[in-house]
């Protein structure tokens, strides 16, 4: 079981104007050189800024999921990755009234069966169920894969996970979400819910499904 409501721990690379770097090991990120017109930004370079903020914003949620729930791939770090994934499907709207369509954000992104009929509901002692239809023996799905559970409350910006949730042929899982709600409970604030898999040596994971969201 984990949670993070974290800064950014690491970015490396070039991002639209945002550059990530390491100086004396610790991470930082700065803004690329602005030309030297003197010139106003563009209604796109704005729109840009506003969807990057947004999907950064998530990121840092995510804090050391990423790690755990994005296969790098294409020469990219995993946050990298997730950033990028973010940005292209994810964010709705016309600026300036852009949001994030949590529906379409993937929790996680690669290579396993990802999860069949996935469903989930509140236990009475406020901890979250998830369920699911056992696949395995469907492409590389196995039995022993683990579950990723994650929920996670956009006007807090909280995200809480369990990576260990449950195994794939066991067909159900716990989150335990008890924290999280003695800070939201009767506030009718969102709760939305995904998950995912990961094979039994960590190495490979399933694209993330959105399950549902709550008003609590």
């Amino acid at each position: 079981m984990a949670r993070h409501k974290g800064i950014l721990n690491e970015f490396s690379g070039k991002i639209g104007p945002v550059v990530g770097a390491t100086w004396n090991g610790i991470p930082y990120m700065r803004t690329r050189p602005a030309p030297r017109s003197g010139k106003p930004l563009t209604d796109a370079q704005k729109e840009w800024q506003e969807k990057f903020a947004i999907g950064m914003n998530f990121i840092n949620a995510m804090g050391p999921l990423v790690n755990i729930s994005y296969q790098s791939g294409y020469g990219k770090t995993a946050k990298n990755a997730a950033l990028s994934r973010l940005l292209s499907q994810a964010i709705g709207g016309r600026y300036p009234q852009l949001y994030l369509d949590y529906t379409q954000v993937e929790i996680a992104r690669g290579e396993l069966k990802k999860a069949a009929n996935p469903a989930v509901a509140f236990t009475e002692d406020k901890q979250l169920r998830f369920t699911w239809t056992d696949n395995t023996g469907l492409g590389n799905a196995a039995a022993t894969d683990q579950a990723i559970l994650v929920a996670y409350c956009p006007e807090t910006n909280y995200l809480i996970y369990n990576d260990n949730g449950g195994l794939r042929g066991d067909g159900q899982g716990l989150l335990d979400a008890r924290l999280l709600m003695n800070v939201i409970e009767g506030r009718g604030y969102a709760l939305h819910t995904w998950m995912s898999f990961r094979d039994k040596k960590g190495e490979r994971v399933a694209d993330g499904v959105w399950v549902g969201e709550f008003q609590i």
